[in-house]
């Protein structure tokens, strides 16, 4: 199995320049942002692709936005990943209305994900997150250069206002 999927953007390096400039923990949070929004279509797709029996797994699929390598660096990974969820049901009053009900019981479905995605001795595989990022590549790319130079501009407009008004500015 390959750790990760790799691919080389075009387009953006005064961006990249940019973002060194900024405070590092600025720069994670465009990062981590940049890197959501971008994967937002994957985790769309791999919620419908999903095999549902009780609908745990969809459930339990979320955005993650992790830091990777050095604390000096800045590197983030973006992705799917599966989380505990909580049991939900919509329930219809007499009156008609429904109402959605959170139930406070954690249901977890990231010990077993790997078995729908990957299959087993005994049951065939159904995967999901593979296809739907396959499905996606080039909206992932597109919207990830597209919102990384929003992102690293508007970080700039505010660290400059934070500036100005630290010194007295308006």
């Amino acid at each position: 199995m390959a750790d990760g999927v790799r691919y080389e953007l075009t387009g953006i390096k005064e961006y990249v320049e940019a973002l060194k400039l900024l405070p590092l923990p600025v720069g994670k949070r465009v990062l981590a942002s940049t890197g959501k929004y971008a994967m937002a279509p994957v985790l769309d797709d791999a919620k419908r692709l999903a095999p549902v029996r009780t609908g745990v797994l969809r459930d339990s699929l979320r955005l993650v936005a992790t830091s990777s390598g050095s604390s000096e660096t800045g590197a983030i990974n973006a992705g799917v990943t599966v989380h505990q969820t909580k049991l939900t049901y919509e329930i219809e009053g007499d009156d008609g209305e429904t109402e959605i009900v959170k139930l406070n019981k954690r249901l977890d479905a990231s010990w077993r994900w790997h078995f729908a995605e990957y299959g087993t001795s005994h049951s065939a595989a159904h995967p999901f997150i593979r296809p739907a990022l396959d499905q996606n590549v080039s909206n992932v790319l597109a919207r990830l250069q597209q919102k990384f130079g929003e992102s690293v501009e508007k970080a700039f407009a505010r660290v400059n206002l934070r500036i100005k008004r630290s010194i007295g500015g308006s």
